[in-house]
């Protein structure tokens, strides 16, 4: 077995099934707020939905919106067909709801009515209506609402979902925002927290550098042009010296010379620019569409590593990060161990019980492992049934416990798809030998496999067991 091909040897007795690229949706591809459950099993995480409420007296459109809005983000949603009805839900402090859809046409209450009456209980909130004006929109961002959407298509709907999965995302997301000005920063702060930003603050280009080398999870520069000391095109300019486009994005924003400026500061190197004054949705809308492009190309480097299946690392992954950890253990740095892991009779379950079943299987197997293995080891998905581990600083002693722990994991856990339970096995091959090469610690720990299918499977066996050396490393 070598690790640019990672291919197992020929067994007879064992297969895998295809993945089931079509059975996974594409906005969970790139949005993923709750797991896709197609089986039920032990290894099922759990999501903590957030209560939405929702305001329509339409009971149609109520009813479409309250299925979508469930279908696409991990929330609960209650249908109120009446402003006394609403009152009724949130009327204790335990209500639980995190967020409101209020439809701003009622037979008994007035737009101004609802908007501040869920303004006073601070839950923040998103209206929607089929009529609007500037009139409107000035006084529904001034009450501190979230966003509007008009009733006037599909198109509308789609907004109002990703809204609903921007806000969630939002939470982890952080960004800098750079502005000589206080009131400056303090308005750009404001519409930030309405959508659920993590947010800091710097008051010259110094300060942001100082904070972008401390905090390494500022996804988003907002930076101003005029500042004392380093203007905002030499801030950008530092700031794509350390990280690119792909990393960090840049939005620069001026109240001068908006035309020139902005080709100065893309050229430079920032992916967008607004100029001063803006409207509140034109800067959200810049901020979001930035920080998605930042999120689809990392998305697109993760799958770029992933086994869609399972979840876990791919071979390509294992073999990028597998050759810089055993640098590192040649160079004394650190210990490395590897093993391989194959579930036994795999060919049988999808005979026996379909080619969705074996794929459910799969799927366990990659949340067993992900549970019992530390981030600084890696879980790749070989191929097939066949999985690899590197483990990183672990003695003999506490490999033996720890495998030993994770066959019977797999032994014992309970995967049931369409109603029939689906009893499963794996065999390990565990090396923690002196190695010249990391295909050779990777062949080692595929000789211990092979002992542990002759000799029965559902075991762990070591490279270095007497048993192992007795039967010698297997030809390809």
């Amino acid at each position: 077995m070598t690790l640019l091909g990672l291919r197992p040897k020929p067994r007879q007795e064992e297969g895998h099934s295809p993945s089931s690229w079509t059975s996974i949706p594409v906005f969970q591809t790139f949005y993923p707020l709750q797991p896709v459950r197609n089986e039920k099993t032990k290894m099922t995480p759990s999501v903590q939905e957030e209560k939405i409420l929702l305001l329509e007296d339409s009971r149609l459109l109520a009813s479409t919106l309250k299925r979508e809005m469930e279908k696409h983000a991990a929330c609960q949603v209650t249908i109120a067909g009446t402003f006394q009805a609403a009152r009724e839900l949130v009327q204790h402090k335990t209500h639980g709801y995190s967020l409101a859809i209020l439809d701003l046409t009622l037979p008994d209450a007035t737009q101004e009515q609802i908007v501040e009456y869920f303004r006073e209980l601070a839950i923040p909130s998103i209206v929607m209506t089929s009529q609007f004006d500037e009139s409107q929109r000035e006084y529904v961002f001034a009450q501190g609402v979230i966003d509007f959407v008009l009733k006037d298509g599909p198109a509308s709907l789609e907004y109002l979902f990703s809204l609903l999965v921007r806000l969630h995302r939002n939470r982890e997301v952080k960004i800098l925002l750079v502005d000589d000005s206080r009131s400056a920063r303090d308005h750009m702060k404001r519409l930030l927290l309405k959508h659920n930003f993590q947010v800091l603050e710097a008051a010259s280009g110094k300060d942001a550098l100082q904070i972008l080398e401390q905090d390494e999870q500022v996804r988003l520069v907002v930076t101003d042009y005029n500042m004392p000391g380093m203007d905002g095109y030499d801030l950008t300019r530092l700031i794509r010296q350390k990280w690119g486009k792909d990393q960090m994005a840049i939005l620069g924003i001026s109240s001068q010379g908006a035309h020139v400026l902005s080709a100065r500061f893309l050229k430079i190197g920032a992916n967008d620019f607004l100029g001063k004054p803006f409207l509140e949705e034109e800067f959200t809308c810049r901020v979001t569409r930035n920080v998605e492009n930042l999120e689809r190309i990392q998305a697109l480097e993760e799958a770029a590593i992933r086994d869609v299946l399972t979840g876990l690392h791919n071979r390509r992954f294992l073999r990028d990060v597998g050759t810089r950890l055993f640098s590192g253990l040649r160079g004394g740095k650190l210990t490395l161990s590897a093993a391989i892991l194959d579930v036994d009779f795999f060919k049988k379950v999808n005979d026996t019980y379909g080619h969705d079943a074996g794929d459910a299987v799969l799927r366990t197997m990659g949340e067993i492992l992900k549970k019992h293995f530390a981030k600084a080891d890696v879980v790749a998905r070989a191929g097939g049934e066949e999985f690899c581990i590197l483990v990183v600083n672990q003695s003999p002693t506490t490999l033996r416990e720890l495998f030993e722990s994770l066959r019977t994991a797999i032994e014992t856990a309970e995967i049931i798809h369409q109603e029939t339970t689906i009893p499963i096995t794996a065999s390990i091959g565990v090396s923690t030998c002196q190695a010249d090469t990391l295909d050779d610690l990777i062949n080692q720990a595929d000789a211990a496999l092979y002992v542990a299918k002759q000799t029965g499977r559902n075991r762990v066996v070591f490279h270095a067991d007497p048993e192992t050396i007795k039967q010698g490393t297997p030809k390809p």
